[in-house]
């Protein structure tokens, strides 16, 4: 992913919502359904253990600022994106993950950059992986 932005973005909300999905009729298990501001987000060094987990992760393939503003005529970029298992705290293994995100800009009112990821988490026997 990548953008420039013709306007500098000093004030924006961010959006984030992680959805384990459960088989009906349960419902799907919300983990987290966060909107907060973005530049106190990027900014912040005492972040909760899974926003700063998500910031360290976003800092090894983006070249997104620790603080605002965001700058005009500048291409922002997520590259190369690769989850290291390693980073995520133990969870439920083999279950699908919806992730969306949204980015607001309050200068230009309601100006929406959303994204959804969905993936699925699966265990690989050592037998099966390759050396």
């Amino acid at each position: 992913m990548e953008f420039v932005l013709e306007q500098p973005v000093a004030e924006h909300d961010f959006f984030i919502k992680i959805v384990l999905p459960r088989r009906r009729p349960l419902p799907d298990f919300v983990l987290l359904n966060v909107t907060t501001d973005g530049c106190q987000l990027l900014a912040n060094r005492n972040q909760v253990p899974l926003m700063r987990l998500g910031r360290n992760i976003m800092d090894r393939f983006s070249n997104f600022p620790k603080q605002c503003p965001f700058k005009p005529n500048f291409t922002y970029y997520i590259r190369g994106f690769r989850l290291d298992l390693n980073l995520v705290p133990a969870v439920d293994m083999e279950t699908p993950v919806q992730i969306e995100f949204s980015h607001q800009n309050k200068q230009q009112g309601i100006r929406w950059i959303t994204g959804y990821l969905m993936a699925r988490v699966q265990r690989i026997s050592e037998k099966k992986r390759s050396k």
